[in-house]
């Protein structure tokens, strides 16, 4: 008889486990058995082999005594862990279906990646099965076929070429999913920060039930139609930049002239230049800063153009524009943004994910200073996508401007005569707004006729800047045809309204 001098980490599963029982009856049944727990634990077997390993064991005998701290304190995390982390249970321990026998942690940079790959047989006990550093990007594709098994789950954070990198995965048949960028700012050791650490701690995370969801990664429509956004958006950002440089220009030779930047071409803007007769270094560089205004409003024209084409063929984009405030380029942008509307379970959430929910922020004298100003602390939550936050309060602020007959707009100034706070009122219009979008998108039926004819009449409006031709191509007659079409589709199921209300626009 030896002593072997093993100090196993969760202990409990032998002392209270099954193992142990299957220890018990290999056992005589006459031996008396009292399991002690001891500093070092020390655990007695034959031929000094562990107990759990113990062949024929002739004779066991310990005291019971109360569990040390440290041994408590492993019990305890490990029940947590079970509690709170991506874990199964059950008498056989046995991975349900779709659950990873491997996690991935991937720490990736633009033109390297490091893995760690971890086996996950034994949710308590997850053991590294390989650590990959500095991989090309373009070698990953064969880095995982030689090294990484189809049964795992690959975890990188988001960065610029996450999307990239998740895409070229799904592709060879691997899952990959994109955590949040700060998910193991907490973990990281300040003095072992490096590219294996941070992956490993990324699939650490994942095992210990640290990342409860996934960042939502666009489809390649998606993501392709918020690059043309995105690009229109900065056009019309550099038109107005270039419009306040020849103004500025202007302004500083003594010559007053108007320009209202998107709406003045280019040509009236150099027949007003010729007649002040500049000479000599300041007509180049004012003819330069034109030439600039001139190649962005056509390059924002042209955009212009590709939205309104896709909008035009797309029937969920033209079933948006029967709400106030959204023309064909905002519901072409809120397509982009959203995306699959599935993903939100309700419109709070699409609310929350637009920065459009309420919160509260108050504690203690910050509690009374904000009833002072009129409120309970912040009146929004800043978390949220702050390009479909100010598509919504633009779209808001047209309500409230030119749509005061709708429900939208009455809402709004009821509200603001309430509070006298018009920042709030078009706010809170904004985030009603976004809630019939969430209905919009998901197909629900429209509850009334009350905006058939303003509808109606935006689509008239649509059809003349398609043009003619264009709306023949579609198979139509004329923007009159194309505008009952999809008035029908969408209000053919109601009963005709007998008060035959109109809203102008």
């Amino acid at each position: 008889m030896k002593v072997c001098l093993v100090l196993e980490y969760y202990t409990e599963q032998q002392v209270h486990g099954k193992h142990l029982l299957c220890a018990w009856e290999t056992l005589e049944k006459d031996t008396e058995l009292n399991l002690c727990w001891l500093h070092s634990f020390l655990c007695l077997s034959a031929g000094g082999i562990h107990l759990l390993g113990a062949e024929d064991p002739e004779y066991l005998f310990a005291t019971l005594q109360q569990p040390p701290t440290p041994i408590r304190a492993a019990i305890f995390k490990d029940t947590k862990m079970k509690e709170e982390g991506q874990v199964w249970h059950g008498e056989n321990m046995e991975r349900p279906e779709g659950q990873p026998l491997y996690i991935v942690g991937m720490d990736a940079h633009s033109k390297v990646v490091s893995l760690v790959i971890y086996e996950w047989s034994l949710y308590w006990h997850p053991t590294i099965h390989k650590k990959i550093p500095n991989i090309r990007i373009e070698d990953l594709e064969h880095t995982y076929h030689r090294h990484v098994p189809l049964d795992s789950l690959t975890i990188l954070e988001a960065s610029t070429n996450s999307a990239f990198i998740k895409h070229t995965l799904n592709a060879i048949g691997y899952r990959a999913e994109v955590a949040k960028s700060d998910v193991i700012d907490g973990l990281e050791s300040k003095r072992k920060i490096c590219d294996i650490n941070d992956a490993s701690n990324l699939a650490l995370a994942y095992m210990h039930g640290l990342i409860q969801e996934f960042v939502w990664i666009p489809e390649d429509d998606n993501a392709e139609n918020r690059e043309i956004f995105y690009a229109y958006r900065d056009c019309s950002k550099e038109v107005v930049r270039t419009a306040n440089k020849i103004w500025s220009f202007c302004n500083k030779i003594g010559f007053r002239i108007k320009i209202v930047g998107g709406h003045t071409t280019a040509d009236e803007i150099r027949q007003k230049l010729e007649e002040q007769k500049i000479q000599g270094l300041q007509r180049l560089r004012i003819n330069l800063i034109v030439d600039d205004y001139e190649r962005y409003m056509q390059r924002r024209e042209d955009l212009r153009i590709l939205m309104m084409e896709y909008v035009a063929s797309n029937d969920s984009m033209i079933r948006l524009m029967q709400l106030p405030g959204i023309n064909y380029i905002t519901s072409f942008a809120i397509h982009a943004i959203v995306g699959n509307v599935n993903r939100f379970p309700s419109a709070a959430k699409l609310s929350a994910y637009g920065g459009l929910a309420p919160m509260m922020n108050t504690s203690g004298e910050e509690e009374r200073r904000a009833r002072e100003r009129g409120g309970t602390g912040k009146p929004l939550d800043n978390c949220g996508n702050r390009d479909l936050k100010c598509l919504l309060v633009e779209s808001a602020q047209t309500i409230m401007r030119s749509c005061k007959g709708t429900d939208l707009g009455m809402f709004g100034w009821r509200l603001f005569f309430r509070k006298n706070i018009m920042n709030k009122a078009v706010c809170a219009v904004a985030r009603k707004l976004l809630t019939y979008i969430w209905h919009v998108l998901r197909n629900d039926p429209t509850p009334n006729r009350e905006a058939e004819e303003f509808y109606k009449k935006k689509l008239i409006r649509f059809g003349s800047k398609l043009g003619k031709e264009r709306l023949i191509e579609m198979g139509y007659t004329d923007r009159n045809a194309f505008a009952e079409k999809y008035t029908s589709i969408i209000y053919s199921h109601l009963p005709s309204n007998p008060m035959n209300i109109v809203y102008s626009e």
